[in-house]
């Protein structure tokens, strides 16, 4: 018998137990024909009865939120299901579609790793070697845009896009100064900010589309310079290369992704009250693929991410399933939360 019938039940045998345990006080275990005894009877009688009955009132009550919730949360899981359904990377859609986005990931880790080595180190001969390791296809690919991103040809057009050094001048010049900024300047400065990581990110496209993406060494090199700032700790480069390719994901996938980011933050969201919050978060989780829980990642550490998005992503719980393993082979593993929460955190200080 289902539980919704039990309490009705269990509320009708108090009631009995309680009119008799009332009766056998009262009378004695008798019969007695006096009215005034039964007046006072009726009044103790009537009066825990509408006690229990109140009570009655609020389990049902406190049943029809749980069903309405339990109905609510269905039907942001069946929505949250048709986004992944007609989610289309490519000419792949569903869970594939997010297959096909993990895979780019491993890439675009070791490509982003791969921009700022070349933009802070003068080893031609270290970098190079990286890039022979990549295959002869691809290593060539990158040995172009290395010339382009260190300015060693003459192409007038594409140094102006790959270079960043002057936006990266006046940005530090503003911040020198933040304090005394006016609000103009403060816009001004968030502009320049928004345009070095617009052109990082174009930069790293070009670079992303230039290569043999199923390269062995390109896999092996993100996964052992993930594993190099992971044994150091360095979690801001750790955090800064997901920031990027969140942005990256959001500025060339954004028209699809969008939705998909909307209808999970919003499901959390509308968990964040409820009296079933932990089992829904569970429930929840056990729907998200690890390919999904890696874009979710990058997207809460990228720059279009929100305090209250982390927030709720660590209330629930969000990445208790994702392994780092599932960005990407990494040689030096390390404490897996402690990982995630430092990256996080770190985002979570630079978001407004």
């Amino acid at each position: 018998m289902r539980k919704s019938i039990w309490i009705p039940l269990a509320i009708i045998s108090v009631l009995i137990s309680v009119v008799l345990i009332l009766y056998f006080c009262t009378f004695n275990g008798g019969i007695i024909a006096d009215y005034a005894a039964w007046a006072a009877f009726g009044y103790i009688f009537a009066s825990i009865a509408s006690l229990l009955a109140f009570v009655g009132v609020l389990i049902n009550q406190n049943q029809l939120l749980n069903t309405e919730e339990k109905t609510n949360f269905n039907d942001l899981l069946k929505l949250y299901e048709r986004q992944v359904d007609n989610l289309e990377v490519g000419n792949v859609k569903g869970l594939k579609a997010f297959q096909e986005l993990g895979v780019q990931t491993k890439s675009l880790i070791g490509l982003t790793f791969l921009y700022f080595e070349i933009k802070n180190s003068n080893d031609n001969i270290a970098l190079f070697e990286i890039f022979n390791s990549f295959g002869t296809t691809c290593s060539e690919s990158i040995g172009c845009v290395y010339d382009n991103v260190r300015g060693t040809k003459g192409y007038d057009i594409l140094k102006i896009e790959y270079d960043t050094s002057s936006l990266e001048n006046q940005i530090s010049s503003l911040n020198d100064r933040y304090n005394s900024l006016s609000d103009n300047e403060k816009n001004e400065l968030e502009y320049l900010k928004s345009t070095l990581r617009l052109r990082i990110i174009t930069t790293i496209k070009k670079m992303y589309d230039s290569v043999n993406k199923n390269a062995s060494g390109l896999f092996t090199y993100s996964g052992k310079k993930l594993s190099e700032y992971i044994s150091n700790e360095d979690y801001e480069s750790c955090e800064n290369v997901f920031s990027i390719i969140g942005d990256y994901y959001y500025n060339f996938y954004g028209a699809f992704l969008g939705q998909y980011y909307r209808n999970v933050y919003y499901l959390i969201d509308s968990l964040q009250n409820s009296k079933n919050k932990d089992k829904f978060s569970k429930i929840f989780r056990a729907q998200l693929s690890k390919d999904e829980l890696v874009i979710l990642l990058l997207n809460a550490c990228s720059s279009r991410s929100t305090r209250k998005t982390i927030d709720m992503f660590k209330s629930a719980d969000l990445f208790n399933n994702l392994d780092i393993d599932d960005l990407l082979f990494v040689f030096e593993r390390g404490n897996k939360t402690i990982l995630i929460n430092s990256i996080l955190e770190i985002s979570y200080e630079k978001l407004n």
